[in-house]
């Protein structure tokens, strides 16, 4: 074998194992990892007192993966007001669901909740998220 085809496949060889090294893998879809958790509703009349408690139902929930700003994904709850980010990578997460600020002018705020998957097959349960329904 000649000296140039040794040093051809070394190069080869340094170049793919550079490109595999350098390939970080960053929060998102194609992991093994879930989150979960539950959103839970404080209904209030026009006075803001408290008239009903209960997990909502078709409730809509976002993620955000690490510092995007636009949501990545959504889901909504189930009957018992549980939803499910599953698929995801090591890393943070953002997750939020909207509550009422103002009922007269549909005013909504963010509530979220911080979570972060630390190894492969984790199965995370979120902070539950409280919104206001006026």
């Amino acid at each position: 074998m000649s000296y140039y085809r040794i040093i051809t496949k070394c190069n080869v060889l340094f170049i793919a194992l550079f490109l595999i090294s350098s390939c970080e893998l960053t929060p998102g879809e194609g992991g093994t990892s879930s989150i979960t958790g539950k959103v839970f509703v404080h209904e209030l009349n026009s006075s803001g007192i408290v008239i009903a408690e209960y997990y909502s139902t078709d409730e809509k929930v976002f993620i955000l993966y690490d510092e995007d700003s636009i949501f990545d994904e959504e889901t909504s709850t189930s009957f018992n007001g549980e939803y499910q980010f599953k698929f995801l990578r090591k890393g943070n997460y953002r997750i939020f669901s909207y509550s009422d600020i103002n009922s007269f002018t549909n005013e909504q705020e963010q509530i979220l909740v911080e979570v972060e998957i630390t190894e492969n097959n984790q199965e995370v349960t979120a902070a539950e998220i409280v919104i206001e329904r006026r």
